[in-house]
């Protein structure tokens, strides 16, 4: 079927990320929406680096969208972006040193604005798609979380895997199997 294809895909890219498991009908055609953490930290694109890394380590996020001065999403800022900024460091290795470990590491960022390290375009999903389109998107662009958009590209929230996951988790047990017709 057609998850095959995902499945192989992910398989020939390395499969570093596991194939998110079947959705049942109701669930796919949730929203996105109801499902994000809302409201999203996020950082503007003008900002300092060094801003931006305090605020993700005090908050305790691995990625930050960034945004203009309209809150739009603009950009993202993620581990490799860190990295890429000549940091030998990413989000979690920060988050699990102490104050005095960080500094040096984090002086790397002086001089930097988010502009400079982060990823752009960044890719969104609009708060109104649903969760099967959602996984959809995550699957073919091995991602692992997602900034939710308005229709003006305004940030509304963010959406993880493990959103996902927890909600497939939550379901009864009999969910999606159909046979017993109360679905």
């Amino acid at each position: 079927g057609d998850d095959e294809s995902l499945r192989a895909l992910a398989e020939r890219r390395g499969g570093w990320l596991p194939a998110l498991p079947g959705v049942p009908g109701g669930l796919a055609q949730r929203l996105v929406r109801s499902v994000m953490s809302s409201p999203a930290v996020a950082v503007k694109a003008d900002a300092p680096l060094r801003e931006a890394l305090d605020l993700a380590l005090s908050e305790g996020v691995r990625a930050l969208p960034v945004l203009n001065a309209s809150n739009q999403v603009v950009g993202i800022l993620t581990d490799s972006d860190v990295r890429r900024a000549g940091m030998d460091a990413n989000f979690t290795l920060l988050m699990r040193m102490t104050p005095q470990e960080r500094e040096p590491l984090l002086r790397g960022a002086a001089g930097q604005s988010v502009r400079d390290a982060m990823s752009q375009p960044a890719i969104t999903i609009p708060q109104l798609a649903t969760l099967k389109q959602a996984i959809d998107l995550f699957e073919s662009r091995q991602l692992k979380r997602l900034p939710v958009v308005d229709d003006a590209r305004h940030l509304m929230g963010m959406i993880t895997r493990s959103d996902i996951l927890r909600e497939i988790v939550a379901l009864p047990e009999q969910a999606g199997h159909g046979d017993d017709g109360g679905f």
